[in-house]
């Protein structure tokens, strides 16, 4: 019973690991999208036909 106890603290500590780096990564996206979107980034970069559509562009 006790390595069966482990084994599953050591599998719930695992989902919990997983969905904690899940929700960050989520949450950094959703910063990095809300960022590009309120200071326009994208928009000054639309009348450059070389960066137009490269994924610098994009980044920035």
């Amino acid at each position: 019973m006790t390595n069966n106890a482990g084994n599953f603290e050591d599998f719930t500590h695992l989902i919990f690991t997983m969905r904690l780096f899940t929700f960050i990564t989520v949450f950094v996206a959703l910063a990095v999208s809300a960022s590009a979107q309120n200071t326009g980034g994208l928009n000054i970069l639309d009348d450059d036909p070389i960066l137009d559509g490269s994924p610098v562009a994009i980044a920035i």
